[in-house]
């Protein structure tokens, strides 16, 4: 257990069950304290968390997988071996600064389905690297299995002949992936996710004419991923899901031979893509939604567009670019035949702009874009973990007022233990000295005084740090009452900032705050509000200001803004229908998603809207997804209601272009307005904040 108030103990697990199903002598160390004496900041951080004060970890070095960074063994049976052991405790694989050379692809052993149905259940696929330069997974130059044509993966979430929708909580971060050279049909990374799923902090690299595709991207989502630079392949980036959303930021890519990245059907949001390739840089096809942020092409030639909008099969796709900037190609566009000039795109809609109103603006909102703060690192001193003050994790003892003491410990970051299920029964004041909440993806059971949906699991409040992250965490209830309690996992009493990443909420609502004024940023975050009599709000904000990427509200009303500011890149909808509702004067702006119809299918697609625009200044682009398998009225029959004053006014779904290639058929909203312009410069400049030109 955790050793010591402040100390710097090394945190070791031999975990029962591994013991009794294999007899050896496992260790399961934290990273060494030796190694965070300082601190640092994400996503540049050289480790993923301060040695012996983080959650657990599979340290792929230790006995019995003895990996060995030495750039010459053969590291193959270890990585399958400890990636197979990490999934199955619900922990993380750890990887050293060292370059591990490895034969084969590297996924975990004996894939299950999930429950009744045949997707790969492969939930909690996670690896860390020590740093991003300094780790280096490396494919053995002309290794069996990578000719051409193989599609083959180095590092992948999911075994490559079975796709799944329930890879939850995968994560990638902080290390190198190099395919060698003489592997022609090697995939650097295939990486998948479903509702919360993250890769941060990636270089993936292929040496000469090696390598076919750096990032594959294949079905499920949704994920977030960040900060991933792509050197050399045939194409850099390859993503394609019908009915889920990829969600991209500050990527870079860099000399590859055929394109730099294919959206194949995929709803995908784009921003901050830096291309440096005498080919295509993008090629969006096949009906796929992409939106296009401040991205920067370089190079191309004279005969080639920088951004391909292509009619694949008879079927369209639809892009959104705003703020790209193109250099070196002869066009900006190439939209199904129609070449658009740069060298600068203020905004670009491929199917026009939709109004209620025709006093709306055709662009967009351009609210600002803020970045998610930097994680800042504390000193080892400054880390407290809940299980020093009694907590136990075995998901039966109450471990509430354990929590509520390390808040008062007088520590920053407080954590928990990966592995282990906690249960809570009342609400934890989030404040002190407390900034930091590393949950390390241990599980959270809601029970007890936990039942009214205006009391979180957290309640963050005033305290010294203007900033409150709280991160990595799971809340999967393990009884059917305990779907029913619509519990926010986020309570906000204070104006101080709130950052929430890497968050599965799948038995509870999101978040909602009781103090206007604040700022919020979400990475990676999914709350369910469970079908309840008085349809529970899964993201409630009444007078924030929101910036969220990869949203994932899953049930009861999605997301409401109540006269504040949200932006929102990416986000995935399931259950009822209405997924975004701007009251009372609010800001809206939602770059990318999609509605996603399954489980209900009721009456109640037929009359209530996606998007509800109340007096109120909302842009959105997104798409909606249903099988062909599932009959009307399942399909969302109304995409906007807009209402100025007392009149009410509808935007019906089968007036937009509809989805048709594939068997997920659904509307497509291009870019709907409707807003005046005045009135939003006004209010930004209340907000102290500035429109994006």
């Amino acid at each position: 257990m955790c050793k010591g108030l402040y100390g710097l103990h090394v945190f070791a697990i031999l975990p029962a069950i591994f013991l009794t199903l294999f007899a050896l002598p496992v260790r399961l160390a934290a990273i060494g304290a030796e190694a965070a004496s300082t601190s640092h900041v994400y996503p540049d951080a050289a480790i993923w968390e301060p040695g012996g004060h983080g959650a657990v970890v599979v340290d792929v070095t230790r006995e019995p997988f003895s990996a060995r960074g030495d750039g010459v063994t053969d590291n193959t049976e270890a990585f399958i071996e400890a990636l197979t052991f990490a999934k199955s405790e619900k922990l993380t694989l750890y990887v050293p600064d060292g370059t591990y050379l490895v034969r084969d692809e590297l996924v975990y052993r004996n894939p299950t389905s999930y429950g009744r149905t045949t997707a790969e259940m492969n939930a909690d696929v996670r690896v860390h690297g020590q740093s991003r330069t300094g780790t280096v997974i490396r494919l053995a130059d002309n290794s069996p299995g990578y000719g051409a044509g193989s599609r083959k993966a180095v590092l992948t979430t999911i075994h490559s002949d079975r796709w799944s929708n329930v890879g939850f909580n995968n994560e990638i971060a902080n290390l190198t992936v190099d395919t060698g050279r003489g592997n022609p049909g090697a995939v650097g990374i295939r990486f998948n996710g479903a509702n919360v799923g993250a890769m941060r902090n990636v270089t993936i690299k292929a040496e000469g004419m090696s390598g076919l595709v750096g990032l594959e991207l294949p079905p499920h989502g949704p994920a977030y991923v960040a900060h991933v630079d792509v050197h050399g392949f045939e194409t850099g980036i390859v993503a394609y899901c019908a009915n889920s959303t990829w969600v991209l930021e500050h990527i870079t890519l860099r000399n590859q031979r055929s394109v730099g990245l294919v959206n194949d059907q995929s709803p995908m949001s784009i921003r901050g893509l830096l291309s440096d390739n005498t080919v295509p840089a993008v090629r969006n096809q096949r009906e796929g939604q992409l939106i296009l942020l401040d991205a920067q092409l370089r190079g191309g030639s004279a005969q080639t567009a920088a951004v391909a909008n292509s009619e694949v099969e008879n079927s369209t796709a639809f892009l959104l670019a705003r703020h790209v900037t193109v250099t070196g190609y002869g066009y900006a566009l190439d939209d199904r035949g129609r070449h658009v000039s740069g060298p600068f795109i203020t905004e670009y809609s491929s199917h026009g702009v939709q109004r209620l109103s025709q006093d709306s603006p055709k662009a967009g909102l351009g609210l600002p874009a803020e970045e998610t703060p930097p994680v800042p690192w504390d000193p080892p001193a400054q880390w407290v973990c809940v299980e020093a003050f009694g907590a136990v994790g075995d998901g039966e003892h109450d471990d509430t007022s354990a929590f509520q003491r390390a808040m008062l410990s007088g520590a920053t970051t407080l954590y928990a233990v990966s592995g282990r299920t906690y249960r809570i029964s009342d609400t934890i004041d989030v404040g002190g000295n407390v900034r930091r909440l590393h949950l390390g993806w241990a599980r959270f059971r809601l029970r007890g005084n936990l039942n009214n949906p205006r009391q979180p699991v957290f309640r963050v409040v005033d305290g010294t740090s203007p900033t409150v992250w709280i991160e990595k965490a799971v809340i999967w209830p393990v009884r059917e009452d305990e779907y029913l309690i619509n519990v926010p996992f986020v309570g906000h009493a204070s104006t101080r900032t709130v950052v929430l990443r890497d968050l599965f909420m799948s038995g509870g609502r999101g978040y909602f705050n009781e103090v206007s004024g604040g700022r919020v940023y979400i990475e990676n975050m999914m709350g369910k509000a469970r079908n309840a009599l008085d349809d529970p709000t899964t993201f409630e904000f009444n007078g924030q200001k929101v910036w969220a990427r990869q949203l994932n509200p899953d049930g009861g009303r999605h997301v409401v803004n109540d006269g504040g500011l949200l932006w929102v890149l990416g986000f995935k909808t399931e259950n009822s229908p209405t997924r975004f509702t701007t009251l009372n004067g609010g800001l809206t702006e939602i770059l990318g998603g999609c509605a996603w119809i399954s489980g209900i299918r009721e009456n109640r697609y037929r009359v209530e809207p996606a998007l509800v625009n109340e007096d109120s200044h909302v842009s959105a682009s997104f798409m909606e997804t249903y099988h062909d398998l599932v009959v009307e009225p399942a399909a969302i029959a109304v995409a906007v209601r807009e209402t100025r004053v007392d009149e009410k006014r509808t935007m019906n779904a089968d007036a937009l272009p509809q989805k048709v290639f594939t068997h997920n058929n659904g509307m497509v909203l291009p870019l709907y307005t409707g807003y005046a312009r005045d009135a939003v410069d006004a209010r930004l400049g209340e907000l102290g904040l500035n429109r994006q030109e």
